[in-house]
């Protein structure tokens, strides 16, 4: 699946919207595959990008918590948040510089002065 644009680590977006980002992204990877292989490859690729852009351990784990516990039936969920976990480790993290650019990172606005307009 093409991944198109999502909020870096280096940005004022909340913990909150990132981890809702990648659940939405896993839940649209469980829609689209019908094997559970084939889902656990995709998250891998997930992952990779998401590892890119900066998403930490604990942000991908408290995403893992959320998807698990919303949207796979109780029998398999610790089966497959040990899965997700097991493949987020084999990842490896990038450092500062290897993530990839902001658009302009000095024109970043901070949360207090951040006021939306409408015209």
């Amino acid at each position: 699946m093409p991944i198109v644009r999502f909020p870096s680590t280096l940005t004022c977006v909340p913990d909150h919207v990132r981890t809702g980002t990648l659940v939405g992204m896993l839940v649209r990877a469980l829609r689209f595959t019908t094997r559970i292989d084939e889902f656990y490859d995709e998250v891998q690729e997930l992952l990779a990008h998401f590892r890119k852009r900066g998403y930490g351990d604990r942000l991908c784990r408290a995403a893992f918590a959320k998807f698990v516990l919303r949207h796979v039936q109780p029998l398999r969920r610790k089966q497959v948040k040990e899965e997700l976990v097991r493949r987020l480790l084999t990842i490896p993290i990038p450092t500062l510089g290897q993530q990839q650019p902001l658009v302009n990172p000095q024109n970043r606005v901070s949360r207090t002065r951040l006021i939306l307009r409408r015209p």
